[in-house]
């Protein structure tokens, strides 16, 4: 005779850090949004304002009756001629450049990175155990 399975019961997520994770978000967007539109969190009786428990069925539930997917599929009118044409804003154009500097800096990081630690696998290499270098027979 075969035992009747019980399903295993909801997880639980009991802080804001927690709900926050499962989101995605903010701690302090979680409880924005429980203010003011409605998150489902419960809260125990007669405890701390602060504790807070909530289903991640009932989030996912919340957020799918809430929110409505981006599609890449909008079509939206073109930008009005202003913003075309604050691209040309010299603001614009020291942002390009900046982050242009910051990737070749990444970049030059990520070479200098590669090289030390293929100097610190030759030098490993090279010691005997002991941490001192091997010395070469003469």
């Amino acid at each position: 005779m075969a035992l009747p399975t019980i399903p295993d019961p909801p997880r639980v997520l009991s802080s804001w850090k927690e709900i926050a994770c499962y989101m995605g978000k903010g701690v302090r967007t979680v409880q924005r949004w429980e203010q003011q539109l409605g998150l489902p969190v419960r809260r125990p009786p007669s405890a701390p304002r602060n504790i807070v428990s909530a289903v991640p069925q009932e989030l996912d539930v919340w957020l799918s009756g809430r929110w409505v997917p981006r599609t890449r599929e909008l079509n939206l009118p073109a930008l009005p001629i202003p913003f075309r044409s604050q691209q040309n804003h010299p603001a614009v154009q020291v942002r390009i450049e900046l982050l242009h500097k910051h990737q070749q800096l990444m970049d030059e990081l990520r070479i200098c990175i590669q090289a030390i630690g293929q100097e610190c696998e030759s030098l490993a290499s090279q010691c005997n155990g002991s941490g001192n270098p091997k010395k070469a027979d003469s």
